[in-house]
């Protein structure tokens, strides 16, 4: 099947090539668009395949990431995630910007999210208002913060910890690569199994070669989800834990770790 799409002039039609990685089933979808096709509302969708062809509409269409060209090692991870309605533009634009850090509470909204769609049940992101069901909470994290559902969801589904010594959630800290393996683990509902992970059981991190006081609390982690293909490391071998992640790299943990037949 082939979609198609084309703004309508005059009774004439500007048809361009697509997609054809759209099933007839689903009721709404995402699709990156080429450069050469415009953009903006009033335009048609032709689909045609099993001998017939029909035209819907009218609708927006909305541009990729301006910031994101095809060739980028990155570029599928995001456009995955932005097909799933899991990648959205940084504060409010139409850039990703995968070079830049990212934060806690960006991560975990997109961890979130990414769970929910894969997983089902009730969307985070449809709650209108954010409900603390706890007398003993975040200090940090207020009703009418942005990233504040999103927290809360995680927390209820165990992936975060609150107590005398995590008073705080830190939405605005840089998150690195030790704490997002941890969460992933944990979303994934895989944490048994790091209390068995060695490097015999992956390739070695050349930085993390043995337990130690410093690393116990995510050597697991780390060495699960290289086990699991997550977290490749970088060439230098070394998973580099402390060091904050990229966007980009959080495109491709999120990808491989909730969507892992379809990110290779």
């Amino acid at each position: 099947m082939v979609f198609l799409c084309g703004r309508r002039r005059a009774g004439t039609e500007n048809i361009q090539y697509l997609s054809d990685c759209i099933t007839p089933e689903k009721q709404s979808f995402s699709f990156a668009i080429p450069q050469t096709c415009e953009t903006g509302s009033g335009f048609w969708l032709t689909v045609e395949g099993h001998g017939a062809s029909e035209s819907v509409g009218p609708f927006s269409i909305k541009p990729f990431f301006e910031d994101i060209k095809e060739n980028e090692w990155y570029a599928n991870y995001i456009l995955k995630l932005w097909q799933e309605g899991i990648a959205e533009g940084h504060s409010g634009t139409n850039l990703f910007k995968p070079g830049e850090n990212s934060t806690r509470a960006e991560f975990v909204k997109m961890a979130v999210v990414a769970f929910e769609k894969t997983q089902g049940g009730e969307s985070t992101s449809d709650l209108e208002n954010c409900s603390i069901p706890y007398e003993d909470w975040y200090g940090d994290v207020g009703p009418d913060d942005w990233y504040c559902k999103y927290v809360t969801a995680a927390y209820e589904k165990g992936w975060l910890t609150y107590d005398e010594d995590h008073p705080n959630f830190n939405p605005n800290e840089l998150i690195n690569r030790a704490e997002v393996a941890k969460l992933l683990v944990k979303a994934r509902g895989e944490e048994h199994l790091t209390y068995f992970m060695t490097p015999s059981f992956a390739n070695i991190f050349e930085d993390i070669l043995e337990k130690t006081k410093d690393n116990e609390w995510f050597y697991g982690y780390a060495y699960l989800c290289k086990k699991l293909g997550i977290f490749d490391g970088y060439s230098s071998g070394e998973f580099c834990p402390h060091k904050p992640i990229v966007r980009a790299e959080v495109a491709k943990v999120i990808c491989k770790a909730f969507f892992p037949n379809q990110c290779e």
